[in-house]
């Protein structure tokens, strides 16, 4: 699949994003909370999507193992897209400002921007200084392109969000359901029941193909009812992330 490989995006990608794409500011909070849940461990995941990254208070609040990017113990994160030298000094300002000292000297702030920014070591070396956290830890665009690289399936979502539907016969399960849902007003009265009535034992046997190597088909009155009908089996299963009513986005 060297097409399909060819559309993974990487810093520069996630730049032009950032630049073109209205939605960036919330989908970037989705990126980072995929990132954190696939790949970091964690134990607590506080980052709210969609209408409510608005609410006051820390972009996210996350305790983890860590990893290359996430740091281990509790943090507390900011991102943005605007210029990153007005944005993470305000960032880093606020939070400093309101948050405890206890909580502060042990936690990690994470600032997270979608540019490269030239300046974000120089940055991280100039607020441990102030010795007002236990760390303090910058991510830019390079850095998000190689957590990118530990999960396969977040590159697919965020590149299905720059470069549209993915070339070929790979799908993401949301992209499908999305697709589907959207037949329906409002969207989001579209839940996987609607799909699944009447046919669960069908759906049972396609959850028994999970971990199976071998070619599958199913009959249906469309290509995209058929694809739903697999995605919405595969969503109300246990475990799985997304759960069992899926969010749709307009």
């Amino acid at each position: 699949m060297p097409e399909l490989f060819a559309l993974m995006p990487d810093a520069d990608d996630i730049e032009q994003w950032a630049r073109f794409n209205k939605n960036a500011e919330h989908e970037l909070a989705q990126l980072i909370q995929r990132l954190i849940l696939r790949t970091a461990s964690p134990t607590r995941c506080d980052i709210p999507i969609g209408k409510a990254t608005n609410q006051s208070g820390a972009d996210g609040l996350v305790c983890s193992p860590g990893n290359a990017y996430c740091p281990a113990g509790e943090s507390v994160w900011e991102w943005g897209v605007p210029d990153p030298d007005g944005k993470a000094n305000r960032d880093y300002n606020d939070r400093t400002g309101s948050t405890d000292e206890a909580t502060r000297l042990a936690s990690t702030f994470v600032f997270v921007t979608p540019w490269k920014w030239a300046r974000s070591r120089a940055w991280e070396i100039e607020k441990r200084a102030l010795g007002q956290w236990r760390e303090v830890k910058v991510l830019d665009s390079s850095d998000l392109a190689g957590w990118l690289a530990m999960d396969f399936i977040t590159h697919l979502w965020l590149s299905e969000r720059i470069n549209g539907p993915l070339a070929g016969d790979v799908r993401l399960l949301e992209s499908i359901w999305k697709q589907w849902a959207e037949g329906f007003w409002p969207p989001t009265e579209a839940i996987p029941e609607l799909i699944l009535a009447g046919r669960l034992a069908e759906a049972e046997a396609v959850r028994s193909w999970i971990g199976i190597p071998d070619f599958h088909y199913i009959l249906a009155a469309s290509e995209l009812e058929g694809a739903a009908f697999v995605a919405a089996a595969l969503m109300t299963s246990e475990p799985h992330t997304i759960g069992r009513r899926v969010p749709t986005e307009r």
